[in-house]
């Protein structure tokens, strides 16, 4: 069962609201325009996941044929020795992106496991959108006009 029909709808979902407190805490610590910064926020939330998580589901799921390809030509893995408790868990864990009929629990495991490398593709993503939409750190200390510098301020208080 492809995970990634099971994960996407409800990422998409969730879009509306998280684009809306990303604004609110963008615009909270920064001087940026509200109209900006909501255009900003969500093309790169847009972006990272309608684009981001299906290439990383993608990437994972290659990895995963290849990795269970590559068991499968050694004795040691056999289909018997997934048989386990603690076989059925990493054979899960492995098998994240497209998961083999094991239990219900496999599902929130899997779903589990494929929320990090979703995240920091995500984070990549929208960071790169965000870094093309607005000026640099490095941009803004060449202009000290206040309202850079009152970006600047906002820009590392938001990085700690």
């Amino acid at each position: 069962m492809p995970m990634i029909f099971i994960t996407l709808p409800g990422m998409i979902v969730l879009l509306l609201p998280i684009i809306a407190a990303e604004t609110v805490v963008v615009v909270r610590r920064t001087s940026l325009p509200k109209t900006r910064t909501l255009w900003v926020t969500a093309v790169a939330n847009l972006t990272s996941t309608l684009v981001g998580v299906p290439i990383t589901w993608g990437v994972l799921f290659l990895c995963e044929m290849g990795l269970f390809e590559a068991l499968a030509h050694t004795t040691k893995f056999g289909a018997s020795s997934w048989n386990s408790p603690i076989g059925r868990i990493v054979r899960t864990i492995l098998s994240a992106p497209w998961l083999t009929p094991v239990g219900s629990w496999a599902v929130s495991l899997a779903t589990l496991v494929l929320l990090i490398p979703s995240f920091f593709v995500s984070v990549w993503v929208e960071q790169k959108l965000r870094n093309s939409s607005f000026p640099s750190p490095r941009q803004l200390t060449r202009s000290p006009t206040k309202q850079t510098r009152r970006f600047y301020e906002g820009q590392s208080a938001m990085q700690t």
